[in-house]
């Protein structure tokens, strides 16, 4: 029960940690007009057919009765958020990346969890029958596993497949808590946006020898100039 126990709150220890993580977003839902402190210039007055005094940002359609104005109504979208990629991951395995478009990741997780559901397939049933093994044999009845009758050779293959057990269960749970960090942080670059401001420069240099004496010598130099300018975050609307 104890191989249970600790899977049990690793998991809830790297789940919390990933979810606390995954909350930090810097992308807004919306995108508002900057605001001028400038005063407007003067927009001369437009009247209609019949006199009356037109709004400057009006549609006007000749002969008609009545002004349209523009819908200037902001139009909610759904936002990607690493938050939802998680918690998709963490109930479906997979689901998360397939969120973040990232397909080709789901084939190697689910591998992986293949590859270790077989090894805890395998060393609980054989942890179960050497166990079994060695209660018989200290009980005095006679019992065998893998055609050893032996106790303390029954013993040591108990002790190794239980070992084996509990490490592929800790292997499992960091498969899992894998999962939900990918989920996080491809959630996290989904609506990153790296703009055309990282620059390099190569610029090499002629120093020529020294007119008033002291050691006439050439040397050659080379600059290197990096301009490393963060990338900015932009709201993406699906």
């Amino acid at each position: 029960m104890h191989v249970f126990k600790i899977t049990a709150v690793l998991s809830f220890l790297l789940f919390a940690a990933v979810t606390v993580s995954a909350q930090k977003e810097d992308a807004s839902e919306f995108i508002t007009p900057p605001k001028t402190d400038t005063p407007q210039a003067d927009v001369p007055q437009k009247f209609d057919v019949v006199g009356n005094k037109v709004n400057a940002d009006s549609v006007v359609a000749l002969g008609a009765d009545s002004v349209l104005k523009p819908d200037t109504t902001a139009v909610k979208g759904k936002k990607h958020t690493a938050v939802k990629a998680v918690w998709m991951s963490a109930v479906l395995p997979g689901l998360g990346q397939a969120y973040n478009k990232k397909y080709w990741k789901i084939p190697i997780i689910y591998a992986g969890f293949g590859g270790l559901g077989y090894a805890l397939y395998f060393t609980s049933s054989n942890f179960n029958e050497s166990r079994a093994a060695y209660r018989a044999v200290v009980r005095g009845n006679p019992a065998s596993y893998l055609g050893y009758t032996d106790v303390q050779d029954i013993k040591y293959f108990r002790d190794q497949f239980k070992n084996y057990l509990n490490l592929s269960a800790l292997v499992t749970v960091l498969w899992y808590g894998l999962n939900l960090i990918d989920a996080a942080v491809d959630g996290h670059l989904y609506s990153y946006n790296m703009d055309d401001k990282l620059s390099f420069n190569f610029d090499p240099s002629l120093i020529l020898p020294n007119p008033l004496g002291t050691a006439p010598t050439t040397c050659l130099g080379l600059t290197f100039n990096i301009n490393l300018l963060a990338g900015r975050h932009k709201a993406v609307i699906n």
